[in-house]
């Protein structure tokens, strides 16, 4: 089974972090709010160690769980062409295989966002029959090589019945 580009560590960390920002955000906030408030109208300083421990809690937890995310996920995620369909195997507590037989791709996306391209990535959206639309394609190769993600998609279609028209 091939591996994804080194910068998918990069890259899934950064996911990572963004995710665990605003997940810990909603968590920690109203607590933290909730004791300010009752710090500046009860004057209980004794609540100033507990809000700077959660804050300092919060902002380890947010460097800490996407350094060790990145690379975990990196480790973790496969993927390959057979005969007879894709094989993806991803998931670091989960484990989770995929195989999509050929004759269920409808479409194959390519694409690039902004940390993709910054990283020089592209990612691989194969799309099967009833499930449509990038955030619910079936199949997902994500940081890979832009060459790559091309020859992803030409052998994916050279299995597939069609030809396309624009290669």
């Amino acid at each position: 089974m091939k591996k994804l580009a080194p910068e998918a560590q990069v890259i899934f960390g950064i996911n990572a972090l963004i995710a665990t920002f605003f997940l810990l955000g909603f968590i920690f906030t109203m607590p933290i709010v909730v004791m300010i408030m009752i710090i500046v109208e009860e004057g209980v300083v004794g609540l100033v160690p507990v809000v700077t421990s959660l804050i300092l809690l919060y902002v380890l937890l947010v460097i800490i769980i996407p350094l060790w995310y990145g690379p975990q996920a990196y480790k973790n995620y496969r993927y390959q062409l057979t005969k007879s369909g894709i094989e993806i195997e991803k998931g670091i507590i989960w484990k989770k295989q995929i195989t999509i037989p050929y004759e269920r791709v409808q479409n194959i996306d390519i694409l690039r966002g902004p940390i993709a391209r910054a990283f020089n990535v592209a990612n691989v959206h194969i799309q099967t029959a009833g499930i449509s639309g990038a955030a619910l394609t079936e199949g997902v190769i994500p940081s890979v090589l832009p060459e790559e993600a091309l020859q992803i998609k030409n052998g994916i279609l050279a299995y597939t019945k069609y030809t396309p028209r624009d290669l």
